[in-house]
């Protein structure tokens, strides 16, 4: 009989070896040891964790991590049995009460493309498909000549960096960006800037110097927002957005060779983004820009109204 329920700390060895369980015996070990280490020092919580049970047996894992700006954010099921309907539709469902419980406003899931069994269970379990995604790597070192650009607009090109003070503007900013954004725009809808700015922060490793509203004879134009892993040697840009008025223009274009430029002054040897597939202005920007593409996955999403926090 199967039965799922949420980890108990005393039961957390045994299921993220077994949610690890891909990565060769030491790696495994030492990440096992790692997350354990976060947990005793208050860094990490494992309170989204869920175990399923066939009788004694623990024969699947899921987990769940709940971040500051309302988003649970979660991990595909993994399962001894790969086929193990079951098992999913239970990890999940226990999953679902425990978003339903707590502050989170919404749920989330990237799934590889052909995870079409977990994608029925999602669908079915109210965790609609949102977008398809794709993300996309370009090579800094390889790509600088696909970059060039003329210098209209350039002159009357000013930015500011992220701060304190200047929070309220990329909050507004950023607002403005969602108007008729092609790029998830269910999510633009239900998510807040504020709350969206808190996601971007933990998307790596924070620098405001890297995030940027830029304006043009005093107006907004847009903003980019941009984090670093591995040391600085892998930059992400989280996001990139224009307000509605300068669209069309080539504000995006001179937008994002600023964000190239500026990773490659750091010394970045490549930039990452991911992109809703349906974005065609977007791909084509990037395309341009030297980006290429390394995968997909589709994003499944389900939220509540803030009535039910």
């Amino acid at each position: 009989m199967l039965k799922a329920s949420q980890a108990k700390p005393k039961e957390y060895p045994d299921a993220l070896n077994l949610l690890f369980g891909h990565l060769p015996p030491n790696d495994r070990k030492t990440q096992v040891a790692e997350l354990l280490g976060q947990v005793c020092e208050g860094e990490l919580s494992l309170e989204g964790l869920v175990l399923v049970r066939n009788e004694d047996e623990l024969t699947g894992v899921m987990l769940t991590v709940l971040q500051n700006d309302g988003t649970a954010m979660m991990f595909p099921p993994i399962l001894k049995n790969l086929g193990d309907l079951r098992a999913a539709e239970s990890l999940l469902r226990k999953t679902s009460e425990w978003f339903e419980s707590s502050n989170a406003l919404l749920a989330q899931c990237l799934l590889d493309k052909d995870d079409q069994i977990f994608s029925k269970v999602l669908k079915e379990n109210g965790y609609p498909l949102l977008a398809e995604l794709v993300f996309l790597r370009n090579d800094l070192t390889q790509t600088a000549s696909q970059e060039s650009l003329n210098n209209e607009g350039m002159q009357s090109l000013e930015n500011i960096a992220y701060s304190p003070e200047s929070h309220a503007e990329f909050e507004s900013v950023l607002q403005q960006t969602y108007i008729d954004s092609l790029d998830c725009p269910e999510l633009t809808s239900i998510r807040s800037a504020e709350d969206a700015l808190k996601g971007h922060r933990q998307a790596g490793k924070f620098h405001p110097e890297l995030w940027r509203v830029y304006r043009s004879e005093g107006k907004p134009v847009g903003l980019c927002l941009s984090t670093s892993h591995s040391d600085g040697e892998l930059w992400e840009l989280v996001y990139l957005g224009v307000v509605p008025e300068f669209r069309g223009t080539g504000w995006g274009r001179i937008l994002l060779r600023e964000c190239l430029l500026a990773a490659r002054t750091a010394h970045a040897i490549a930039m990452t983004v991911a992109v809703d597939a349906a974005n065609e202005p977007a791909t084509r920007l990037y395309a341009k820009a030297g980006f290429q593409e390394v995968l997909r996955k589709d994003a499944h999403l389900r939220w509540k109204s803030r009535e039910c926090k």
